[in-house]
C-alpha cells in the first residue's frame, strides 16, 4: 500500500510538470509581430508625422512673434535674437503697421505745435506757451476764441511745412544716381517692416533703419521713412535722400 501511494504520487508530478511551460510573448494579431515592437513601431510614425520638414534641434530662420508686444528673430538652431517691440501689437509674425496720416503742420496738444508725417510721426515740436490752435502757436497776447474768430485771415500766414527733398522708391524699382559722371541703380535689396537693406551700383548696404545712412560709389543715401503695410495690397516703400 506504501509503494502504491508512492507511485501515484510520482505520476501526479510528472502530469504536473509536463503542464507548466514558459509563457509565449504576446505578438500582434496575426503578423508575429510583438505587441512592444508595434507600440515602438507606431510611436515612430507619430514622430515622423508631427516633424516632417526639419530634424529635431532645427527651425526655419525668420521673423516670428514671441508675444502680443513682442517679436524676435529665431535662427536655424531655434535660437531668438534681436528683440523688437511692436508699439500696435505683433500679428502674423511682424509688427502692426503704423496708420497713415495726413502730413502738415497740426496742434499736437493745447500747447504745442509740429509737424506730422505720413506714418504719423512728429517733427519740428515746439511749445506755444499761449496755446495752439488751427495748426500754429497762437500770439501770447491773444486768447483761443479770438485766434478763432480770426482763423480764416490768418491762414495764409501758417508756416508752410520744410522742403521735402526726399523721393520713393518701392521694391522692384530701380533710381538712376550719378557721380562723377557715371550713372548707378539704386533698389531696395531686402524690404521688412522697420528696416531696409539697399544696393547701390551692387554695393549692398547693411540694415539702415528710418535716420540711418549708406555710402557707396561716392554716394551717401539716407533712409528718412520706411512704409511696410503686411496685409495685401498695403503700402510698401521707402523715402530716401541723396547727399
Amino acid at each position: 500500500m506504501r509503494k502504491m501511494r508512492l507511485l501515484l504520487f510520482c505520476i501526479a508530478l510528472l502530469f504536473v510538470g509536463g503542464c507548466v511551460s514558459e509563457p509565449e510573448e504576446t505578438t500582434a494579431s496575426g503578423n508575429g509581430t510583438s505587441l512592444e515592437e508595434s507600440n515602438a513601431s507606431l510611436g515612430n510614425e507619430t514622430e515622423t508625422q508631427n516633424f516632417p520638414s526639419l530634424p529635431a534641434g532645427q527651425c526655419t530662420p525668420g521673423w516670428t512673434c514671441l508675444s502680443g508686444q513682442i517679436k524676435a528673430y529665431r535662427t536655424g538652431n531655434c535660437t531668438f535674437i534681436e528683440r523688437r517691440e511692436c508699439p500696435l501689437g505683433c500679428q502674423n509674425d511682424t509688427c502692426r503697421a503704423s496708420s497713415i496720416c495726413e502730413q502738415g503742420f497740426k496742434c499736437l496738444d493745447e500747447r504745442r505745435v509740429g509737424y506730422q508725417t505720413l506714418v504719423c510721426t512728429w517733427d519740428h515740436v515746439k511749445e506755444c506757451p499761449a496755446g495752439c490752435a488751427n495748426g500754429d502757436c497762437l500770439p501770447e497776447n491773444a486768447t483761443a476764441q479770438n485766434a478763432s474768430a480770426e482763423a480764416a485771415p490768418q491762414t495764409a500766414e501758417i508756416p508752410a511745412p520744410p522742403p521735402d527733398t526726399s523721393k520713393s522708391l518701392q521694391p522692384g524699382e530701380q533710381a538712376i544716381l550719378e557721380n562723377n559722371g557715371e550713372e548707378y541703380v539704386l533698389e531696395i535689396y531686402i524690404l521688412e517692416e522697420s528696416r531696409v537693406r539697399l544696393s547701390l551700383g551692387g554695393a549692398k548696404s547693411d540694415w539702415l533703419e528710418e535716420g540711418d545712412s549708406f555710402t557707396a560709389r561716392g554716394i551717401t543715401i539716407t533712409v528718412k521713412e520706411i512704409l511696410f503695410q503686411s496685409y495685401g495690397g498695403g503700402t510698401r516703400e521707402i523715402r530716401y535722400t541723396v547727399n
